[in-house]
């Protein structure tokens, strides 16, 4: 059988297992599986076989697919931790589809096959020119690294427990001092106690939480502005109105292209009549623990999306810790909502499209491109509303 046989019989294999897929999958609405979830016990563990499955499945290509590549595969263990790091899927996958394009066209003679010499000088060249999507222009920019600025460099090397950054601690419970013992955890190493743990276990959401009241309208997107926090000054400005809400939403955009620990590169703040995107790649970044005034108020509300990852980065790069947490992400699952991406969300209860594309963007970019700083605000300016 020639190799052109081959392929066309591959092809056609793997074309009618995902039409035959697709119509499975089509034959019951997302919507409705909730309603068969609570009804139907045996629809249950239909679903928790099939949930186990398709992880297994997607851990097995994830790992193939990076496999001889300079992405790494990333870990997860379930659908939280999928969508928590689906931005390391899409490294992959796009990888992946990169590479089968330049096949397929090598395959169909439109291109000839490239010697070493030149697929090197091509994959240089790729981030700035070619075939770009929206967006793409924004990725992976050759940027001088801005943590070699910072007041504490970060380093990759050191093998002594993390020891938190906190200088000092408000609305403390338990006093600093105490806080920052070392403790034995179960797999026998040593680390230091969170700081915070004692006020979070005795935090209490306050009873207007559990009353059911009417949304607030957000103000309208076009007709607003966000303030740019680059400053200490700005900082201090910004926590004296913070202090005053009885809720905030907020997210972190971080950059991990090619770094072993990352760095978060920008923060948004919103409440319900103003926006801040506050930039954390500045020398004096870790003056941003006066946020720790509010996010450590247990009186204030903060409402963030799919967190798991945040309150690692707002503890390691700043010394942020958050006492009150409201999560929408956690909070659509337990509705049983067909999908539980922010993306999602903005567009089912403020009808707005998040510009997705620059989820992948260089978050170093200095100054920000406007197109990024508006995705950027999107991110929250509507979350105290849904």
């Amino acid at each position: 059988m020639t190799t052109e046989n081959v392929f066309k019989d591959r092809k056609d294999g793997i074309s009618s297992a995902l039409v035959d897929t697709t119509r499975t999958a089509g034959q019951i609405s997302n919507e409705d599986l909730a309603f068969h979830r609570s009804s139907n016990p045996s629809v249950l563990s239909l679903l928790e076989q099939q949930n186990k499955r398709l992880l297994q499945l997607a851990r097995s290509l994830t790992r193939t697919a990076a496999s001889g590549t300079e992405v790494s595969a990333p870990q997860f263990f379930d659908v939280d931790s999928l969508e928590d790091n689906w931005k390391g899927m899409v490294d992959v996958f796009d990888n992946l589809l990169e590479k089968a394009d330049v096949c397929l066209d090598e395959y169909t003679g439109v291109i000839r096959r490239l010697s070493p010499t030149q697929e090197e000088k091509i994959k240089k060249a790729a981030p700035l020119a070619g075939k770009q999507r929206p967006g793409q222009a924004y990725r992976t920019q050759n940027i001088v690294k801005p943590q070699l600025l910072f007041a504490k460099v970060p380093t990759n090397d050191d093998s002594t427990p993390f020891k938190p950054l906190l200088r000092s601690k408000p609305h403390a419970v338990t006093p600093l001092e105490e806080s920052l013992t070392l403790v034995r955890s179960e797999d026998g190493s040593t680390q230091h106690k969170h700081p915070y743990e004692t006020e979070i276990k005795r935090s209490q959401y306050l009873a207007a939480t559990y009353v059911k009241s009417d949304p607030i309208p957000y103000l309208p997107y076009e007709s607003t502005k966000a303030t740019l926090v680059d400053t200490p000054e700005a900082v201090v400005s910004m926590v004296q109105e913070l202090r005053l809400s009885k809720e905030i939403a907020v997210d972190l955009e971080h950059h991990d292209e090619h770094s072993y620990i990352g760095l978060v590169s920008l923060m948004q703040i919103s409440t319900r009549d103003k926006d801040w995107i506050v930039d954390t790649l500045k020398p004096w970044r870790q003056e941003l623990q006066i946020l720790n005034e509010v996010f450590a108020d247990p009186k204030i509300l903060k409402v963030f999306h799919g967190a798991f990852m945040d309150m690692i980065w707002l503890q390691r790069d700043f010394g942020l810790y958050v006492v009150g947490l409201f999560d929408t992400f956690h909070a659509s699952r337990s509705l049983g909502y067909p999908k539980n991406s922010l993306a999602y969300l903005l567009k089912h209860f403020a009808n707005f499209d998040a510009a997705k594309q620059y989820q992948m963007a260089d978050w170093r970019i200095r100054p920000i491109p406007e197109e990024m700083f508006n995705y950027a605000r999107s991110d929250t300016h509507f979350l105290l509303y849904i």
